[in-house]
């Protein structure tokens, strides 16, 4: 539990830099966003080559949602993921996407505390309601969207932090790669 407790400081650290709601309209909601993505980061059961090694020992035995994906799409994906010593660095979307529904890409990215990056992987596959549950949350809100003075540490889309098409390429340096997305984690 020590990545828990440090998640947990960072917590902490996150809600001493919130944003006053006078100043910022959009502050509650960024610092919500904000918020929920530490979460999000310090529950994830893959945090490291370590942590996924772990896993992949007993995924037949608990049923991992990283089994969705054929042999072959699974080799690749693995293959195609980055950590850092902050957690999932990058990875390359394009298996999931062919493979698997919107809420099955959500159960696999969830392992590694990266549901949020679900947004800007394009064409995702509809075949439930929940599916289209998960691609309606995944989206954020339209006041998100709207032009505005630029709030620190908020990019267009309420800080959203992982970039699309880039893949990390050394601590803190992201690049162009199609199919793979980039996290703050890198």
């Amino acid at each position: 539990m020590v990545g828990a407790s440090v998640s947990v400081a960072g917590a902490d650290e996150h809600r001493s830099k919130l944003l006053e709601p006078d100043e910022h309209p959009q502050a509650l909601m960024i610092d919500e966003i904000r918020l929920r993505e530490t979460v999000s980061g310090a529950l994830a059961q893959i945090r490291s080559k370590d942590n996924l090694d772990s896993h992949l020992a007993v995924a037949h035995i608990i049923n991992s949602p990283i089994l969705y994906l054929s042999d072959k799409a699974r080799t690749r994906f693995l293959e195609s993921l980055e950590f850092s010593e902050n957690g999932l660095a990058s990875f390359d979307y394009r298996d999931l996407q062919r493979e698997l529904t919107a809420s099955q890409i959500y159960e696999v990215l969830s392992l590694f505390g990266m549901q949020k990056t679900i947004r800007s992987i394009p064409h995702l596959r509809v075949a439930s309601d929940l599916d289209k549950a998960v691609i309606d949350a995944a989206y954020l809100p339209l006041s998100c969207n709207t032009p505005g003075p630029v709030l620190p540490g908020a990019g267009g889309f309420c800080d959203d932090d992982h970039w699309h098409n880039y893949v990390c390429r050394s601590p803190g340096t992201c690049s162009g790669r199609n199919g793979s997305i980039c996290t703050s984690n890198c």
